[in-house]
């Protein structure tokens, strides 16, 4: 039997030469495994604390708050011919786009190639390594606060685990994707990393999360819409969590009474801010009780579901996670229920204007799922239920 292949020990990296020389290698690799571990309960901008970096014959931890320039990194995130292998690495290319005012170039995520390779979606990095690789990872430090210094010897190995196997986690789940001719549905998702609408969270996105928004009409509405606005301008200026400036619950409440005296705003119960931050929060109401509301805001629409549509919203979902089964495609990634539900209304009103192509009628999804489940919609199918090897199965006939 052969010997089990040791991984390197971990560099850690706390001034700028070793830094360079890293930089250096990493360019001369041109492919890395990539992740970060940052802070951001307290805070309105996440803290990077450790980035880890793997090549083939090394893994680098480096230290951002040992006073380190990290910005040549995230020049190599985004430089397009360096691929970056991340896991679940949303938040930590966001960082990329938040530090460079650029989005990262060519990323490898491999939670989300694991779905188009017959497995779960979304699976843990632990999970993964071991279903592909044979190896189980030690993820004893999940809640270590990564601020404190100096830095353990387990933290630093527990930082080098989450990339140690990137590069042959990759390879493995590479070779399926072509294999199966469907690396270009990968990399049609990994293309949403280089685009920097994903990481700006417009107003009304923020806005369509507020708890208990969902009953507001007209100037209350626009009240609440406006009073999100100022809330996250001022979180981000303050540098603290959007929620723990002015809870949710108290919005709704400005919003619903339409408070604009600054005494009324003060007297409510779990409100902190200062008596000059509140006189600013009254003027954005009554500044938003001049304006016209709008007739049908654009976020209650999709809250808007008939019983037929939660009927066929039912069936929909069934018929798409039998052809998730039977194609090795993992239903998380291929639908969601918003996907579902825009599908299925978009099929019930089909005189309705509108220019956006469901996502489950786009790019690799309509080729395969869309086209079955629009056909079915279309009246072109049905389900049945099988009996198969003793074990019930839905299957879809096409006529």
């Amino acid at each position: 039997m052969a010997a089990k292949k040791t991984k390197p020990s971990p560099i850690l990296i706390t001034e700028a030469q070793p830094l360079s020389e890293a930089c250096a290698r990493c360019r001369d690799a041109g492919i890395i495994g990539f992740d970060t571990e940052f802070v951001m309960e307290d805070r309105y901008m996440p803290e990077v604390c450790l980035i880890q970096i793997a090549i083939a014959d090394a893994v680098f931890i480096v230290d951002p708050l040992a006073d380190l320039d990290v910005t040549e990194i995230w020049d190599i995130v985004a430089d397009k011919d360096i691929t970056t292998i991340v896991h679940a690495g949303y938040e930590d290319m966001a960082l990329c786009a938040q530090h460079l005012g650029q989005p990262p170039a060519a990323v490898f995520d491999t939670q989300i190639a694991a779905g188009l390779c017959d497995l779960d979606y979304p699976l843990s990095l632990l999970r993964l390594v071991h279903t592909s690789l044979g190896v189980k990872l030690n993820k004893s430090k999940t809640l270590t606060d990564w601020r404190r210094r100096p830095l353990a010897e387990a933290q630093i190995h527990y930082g080098a685990e989450d990339v140690n196997y990137l590069l042959s986690v990759h390879a493995k789940l590479q070779s399926y994707l072509k294999k199966n001719k469907r690396l270009s549905w990968a990399e049609e998702e990994f293309a949403k990393f280089s685009d920097m609408k994903t990481y700006q969270k417009n107003d009304e996105q923020k806005f369509s999360k507020i708890k208990g928004g969902g009953s507001l009409r007209g100037h209350s509405l626009m009240v609440l819409h406006d009073l999100c606005a100022w809330r996250d301008a001022f979180a981000e200026r303050v540098n603290r969590p959007a929620r723990t400036v002015l809870r949710d619950h108290l919005l709704v409440e400005i919003a619903k009474h339409q408070l604009s005296n600054p005494t009324e705003i003060s007297e409510l119960r779990g409100n902190n801010l200062s008596r000059r931050d509140v006189k600013e929060l009254a003027a954005v109401v009554a500044t938003a009780l001049e304006k016209t509301p709008p007739k049908q805001p654009a976020r209650l629409h999709r809250d808007i579901e008939t019983p037929k549509e939660a009927a066929i919203v039912a069936l929909t979902q069934a018929a798409i996670r039998s052809y998730c089964l039977e194609n090795g495609l993992a239903y998380g990634l291929v639908a969601t229920q918003k996907t579902i539900r825009q599908l299925v209304h978009l099929q019930n009103n089909a005189t309705s204007e509108t220019n956006q192509t469901p996502e489950l009628l786009a790019g690799w999804r309509g080729q395969t799922v869309g086209k079955v489940v629009g056909d079915l919609l279309a009246g072109h199918g049905h389900l049945s239920v099988t009996m198969i090897r003793n074990e019930l199965t839905v299957q879809i006939k096409q006529e």
